[in-house]
């Protein structure tokens, strides 16, 4: 099979993607999206089939086109989805099993009404060969040709690294994606998450909602917290000024910037919300060793304040908290035993001193993504690394690419028939993982490919 496009994954990176290819215009396409699981949309993010996973962003900012803010909105209001209608404001924070919905419901539309083609393929791409065309090789054998090919890996989780002692039951670990597991768990068995982020948010919620009756431990380095969402707004930051400072002098800066807001009876996260679109630029005029330390000293404190959740979610995990159900521990899990038909959990309280061990039913790993990609199990980045083909972005997190999207092989060259999108350019960009980049990168993408494809023979 030959295609002008192969978008290698189907989650929402890939989706977003194959709607802008669809909706260019130009010279109509061959486009394959080729995803394993079999139907796009979905990826890890948007897998979930809970009502209580809500989107960490307001569906008025959620549209897959840049430049129709409103097009979620209006989808939510023809699926007559409670809470929403034409003329509701933007402020809802919908279901993520709904925005899956959406993603497929607009790909289908677009597909209908394209002069391009596009194939959803069930298949994993294990090798990417560089002939004439590129030949993109399958876990199923089979050999598709393609003139260019888009990267759409979306995330990986990371792995615990601790020391599980032998007769640890299996089904005593969960991952923090696996969300029917998780909804599997007793309602009278104790919980240890580790990790303290937006995973943990998802587990207990879960746990909430299946009226969870036993403890819930959440161990994590910082034992920080994802804020919620304040109603929307901005305050006057002088972008260029804060560009030229270095880390210390904008740290120094974002937060008087916050204490004024503050002071006039406005809400800290509308500093935030002034950045978003400036980020990726805040990053590339940081010094290679202010990202460095950034990244060593303050990653964490910027998620918990960028990466905000749904007010109605904060609010059920400080009720946990304020009821003692849940308990915080800054540290980490040093090691795993079994304790009986249950673990021993040991943990290293790097901040308080000490040690402390804690029986549980069930541990929940949700320590994120892995952003160095040379540790994640998928054959088509270690292959891809292997051969030099791509090499890992700055400071060994992500893949390296230029400015444009394309990948950069372990010579330093870009190679213009090779794009990728979203997390995979953390290292370059930083701020690369939510819908409000991934549509402006996929829209940029499929004009750059257009382009690129119309002038090559």
């Amino acid at each position: 099979m030959t295609f002008d496009v192969a978008i290698v994954g189907g989650g929402a990176s890939g989706v977003l993607c194959a709607i802008h290819l669809l909706r260019a215009g130009g010279v109509p396409l061959r486009i394959a999206l080729i995803e394993k699981a079999g139907e796009p949309g979905a990826g890890i993010a948007y897998s979930t089939r809970r009502p209580e996973h809500l989107l960490n962003v307001v569906a008025g900012r959620m549209s897959v086109i840049d430049a129709d803010p409103e097009h979620f909105m209006r989808y939510l209001a023809a699926q007559a989805v409670p809470g929403t209608s034409t003329d509701t404001p933007a402020t809802v924070f919908a279901e993520r099993r709904q925005y899956a919905a959406y993603l497929r419901a607009t790909l289908a539309h677009e597909r209908a009404r394209s002069t391009s083609r596009l194939q959803v393929i069930g298949d994993e791409i294990v090798a990417i060969e560089p002939e004439d065309e590129l030949h993109l090789v399958s876990r199923a054998g089979h050999t598709l040709r393609a003139r260019h090919a888009i990267l759409a890996l979306g995330n990986w989780p990371r792995d615990l690294s601790i020391s599980f002692g032998a007769g640890v039951p299996a089904a005593a670990v969960l991952q923090g994606w696996d969300f029917t597991a998780i909804a599997g768990i007793d309602l009278d068995e104790d919980v240890l998450i580790a990790g303290s982020g937006l995973s943990m948010v998802d587990a207990v919620l879960t746990l909430t909602a299946n009226r969870h009756r036993g403890k819930v431990h959440v161990v994590s380095r910082h034992a920080l917290l994802p804020l919620p969402h304040a109603r929307h707004g901005a305050v006057d930051v002088d972008i260029d000024a804060l560009s030229r400072l270095p880390l210390a002098r904008r740290v120094a800066t974002l937060r008087r910037l916050a204490r004024e807001a503050a002071s006039r009876g406005e809400p800290w996260q509308w500093v935030m919300d002034t950045l978003r679109g400036e980020n990726a630029h805040l990053w590339q005029t940081l010094s290679s060793s202010d990202q460095a330390r950034f990244l060593r000293h303050a990653s964490r404190y910027w998620d918990v304040h960028r990466h905000r959740i749904a007010p109605q979610a904060a609010a059920v995990v400080d009720a946990m908290l304020r009821s003692g159900r849940l308990t915080r521990h800054a540290g980490r899990i040093a090691s795993v035993a079994p304790c009986g038909e249950r673990v021993r959990v040991d943990i290293d309280l790097a901040r308080a001193g000490g040690s402390a061990s804690i029986v549980m039913d069930r541990l929940v790993n949700c320590i994120g993504m892995q952003k160095d990609l040379g540790r994640v199990p998928d054959d088509l980045v270690s292959a891809l690394l292997r051969r030099g083909a791509v090499r890992r972005g700055p400071h060994g997190i992500g893949l390296d690419t230029d400015a444009a999207g394309a990948l950069i092989d372990a010579g330093g060259r870009a190679d213009p028939r090779l794009s990728t999108l979203g997390s995979v350019r953390i290292g370059r960009l930083w701020e690369s993982v939510a819908i409000p980049e991934l549509r402006v990168q996929a829209a940029l993408l499929a004009e750059r490919v257009g382009r690129r494809l119309t002038s090559v023979p």
